[in-house]
């Protein structure tokens, strides 16, 4: 006979009703505080990678998306713990951020860049790249406040998120040029 494990843990507390959550340490917070938007944020730039890399044929592409996806869940798990030691533990390092930043060299390395602004959308991929920059910009926006209010040891966060917006730039117009497009700016006409 075949046995099937069962949840006895719900999703769902009702814990959060009261508008506060719970992070690492217990401390309760307001998910309108600026620790509930870092986390957000970074959580759902993590959901777009996930989107993209489940568009995306397995390549290149998919194993760094995947790679950064992991990378952001350690950045989640730095700003999740809101007191005692915890809080000075260090799970993203230079190591991760020297990777990120080799990354970004090699793929520009073979771009020839705009150098006007441009409007996003001329491909789904590289759409949907473009929207993950902005929500990691977003996460450093509210990364950053979170240390002004309340400073952290790890100093390769931010820069970290600096570079991976860059990165995903990157990306996209990379996708574009795979794809023969190129890049449209404002006021262009169809």
């Amino acid at each position: 006979m075949k046995t099937v494990a069962t949840n006895t843990r719900s999703i769902t507390s009702a814990l959060g009703d009261d508008g506060a959550t719970a992070f690492i340490g217990g401390k309760r917070v307001s998910k309108s505080g600026v620790r509930a938007h870092a986390c957000g944020d970074v959580d759902e730039a993590s959901a777009w990678l996930g989107l993209i890399r489940s568009r995306t044929t397995p390549s290149g592409l998919s194993r760094s998306l995947l790679r950064i996806q992991n990378h952001l869940y350690l950045i989640n798990c730095e700003l999740a713990f809101t007191q005692g030691r915890e809080r000075e533990k260090t799970f993203l390092t230079r190591n991760h951020l020297s990777w990120l930043s080799q990354a970004s060299r090699r793929t520009e390395a073979h771009l020839h860049l705009p150098r006007r602004f441009i409007l996003y959308g001329e491909t789904e991929s590289a759409a949907f790249l473009d929207v993950a920059r902005a929500v990691v910009r977003r996460a450093e926006r509210n990364v950053a406040a979170l240390y002004q209010a309340e400073p952290f040891s790890n100093r390769v966060i931010l820069p970290y998120l600096n570079r991976l917006s860059d990165y995903l730039y990157l990306l996209a117009r990379e996708q574009e040029k795979r794809m023969g497009v190129s890049c449209r700016h404002p006021g262009q006409k169809m």
